[in-house]
């Protein structure tokens, strides 16, 4: 009996070691198997430094992350941690004492602390909504004839094209909340408003359409079910396109 008794423990040690290795390896196959294209990483860092900037004290000050923080944004757990590799290696984030490896994978957990460098603070300072990107005054050439003006023209594609970016990724995560019609509607207006930014064709008619088929869901039957905050998103880029 003492004999078998001596066994058990081992055993149990290493049955339990051997599922770790499993779940581990599943983890990191899923892991590595998540892939982002550039514009859905550009995107999504957007919408978490935006989220972080808005309560950032300063450059490289830490900021504590609620539980409820990674979840809100409906991200899955190897997309986050390709987004954390990403905004770390274009030097736009750190996340003090953690590692993809070690917390990520090997013990399934994201960062409970977040801080901006030097670069994304300034990058993402909200600016006066009055300041143009660029002013043009009286005649002035771009390319194909001469745009004749008595004032001022401001253009501020930058500011347009960083709003289109986060509604279209919200419209890709709305659909994923739903199914049928109503999924496959929200899926084709996150696909226009991508293709446009792709092709750097923002004034393609069919991207105010798309913008103004999001703003009249408030009007229809999806009112109801529609995130409020997307409907808001899409009502004020209305105006600006």
């Amino acid at each position: 009996m003492g004999e078998l008794s001596s066994w058990i423990y081992p055993l149990i040690l290493v049955a339990a070691v051997a599922v770790f290795a499993v779940f581990f390896a599943r983890r990191y196959l899923r892991y590595r198997d998540t892939s982002l294209s550039e514009q859905d990483r550009d995107v999504m860092a957007d919408f978490l430094i935006t989220s972080l900037r808005e309560n950032c004290g300063g450059p490289d000050r830490p900021i504590k992350l609620l539980p409820s923080f990674w979840p809100s944004f409906g991200w899955s757990h190897p997309e986050v941690l390709r987004l954390l590799e990403y905004v770390t290696a274009r030097g736009w984030m750190t996340f003090p004492n953690y590692s993809i490896l070690q917390n990520g994978l090997l013990f399934n957990t994201l960062p409970d602390s977040a801080a901006l460098t030097p670069d994304s603070y300034e990058r993402w300072t909200p600016r006066d909504p009055q300041e143009p990107s660029v002013v043009f005054n009286g005649p002035t050439h771009l390319g194909e004839g001469d745009l004749v003006n008595n004032g001022t023209i401001t253009y501020e594609w930058t500011m347009i094209e960083r709003d289109v970016s986060k509604l279209a990724l919200g419209l890709h995560r709305e659909s994923l909340r739903h199914d049928g019609d109503l999924a496959q509607e929200l899926e084709q207006a996150a696909e226009t408003l991508s293709q446009a930014l792709e092709t750097n064709n923002l004034n393609d008619p069919w991207v105010k359409r798309t913008v103004r088929w999001v703003a009249d869901l408030a009007n229809g039957t999806a009112a109801n079910i529609i995130s409020a905050g997307l409907i808001a998103a899409a009502t004020a880029l209305l105006g600006k396109l």
